[in-house]
């Protein structure tokens, strides 16, 4: 079987068992898309790789200026 078509079916089974148990649509996608990711990645260089993107993600300045002003205002 292709692993594209492995993965598409693992979205569609996961996605609407999650529907059906009445997870938010946001959150259903998420676990569905991650679900399908997982058994095709090597998990090591997953892990690095996301925590490289998550840090580089929130390393802008103009984001970070955001919660900054925010508890500025608070005090």
């Amino acid at each position: 079987m292709n692993i594209s078509i492995l993965c598409g079916l693992i979205i569609l089974v996961v996605l609407v068992v999650l529907l059906l148990l009445g997870v938010p649509v946001a959150v259903a996608l998420a676990v569905s898309s991650i679900c399908a990711i997982l058994p095709i990645l090597n998990t090591g260089a997953a892990v690095l790789t996301g925590a490289q993107r998550i840090f580089s993600g929130i390393s802008i300045f103009s984001l970070l200026a955001i919660p900054f002003l925010y508890w500025q205002a608070i005090l």
